[in-house]
């Protein structure tokens, strides 16, 4: 969520997820999101199967100018659908 005092947010933040099968990116503005009310942001999907194995990395980056007010309450991964070997 972003608090009444926040700041810097005027351009869109970079999200990635990095996995076994390559990485996503795309661009997302909290300007007008999240205020003083937590809500989810979606990094990415992705899909496992046999032989898929190493680490999951995600991150949000902007750089542009400095920022205050944004509350992150965690992070979720969870399956989408099952997948079968």
């Amino acid at each position: 969520m972003m608090k009444d005092s926040s700041y810097g947010w005027n351009a869109p933040v970079t999200l990635k997820l990095e996995c076994p099968g390559g990485y996503k990116e795309h661009k997302e503005s909290l300007k007008d999101k999240f205020k003083n009310e937590f809500s989810e942001l979606l990094v990415g999907t992705f899909s496992t199967g046999k032989g898929m194995e190493g680490d999951i990395k995600f991150s949000m980056f902007e750089c542009s100018a400095w920022k205050r007010g944004l509350v992150i309450k965690g992070a979720v991964i969870h399956p989408t659908k099952s997948v079968k070997d």
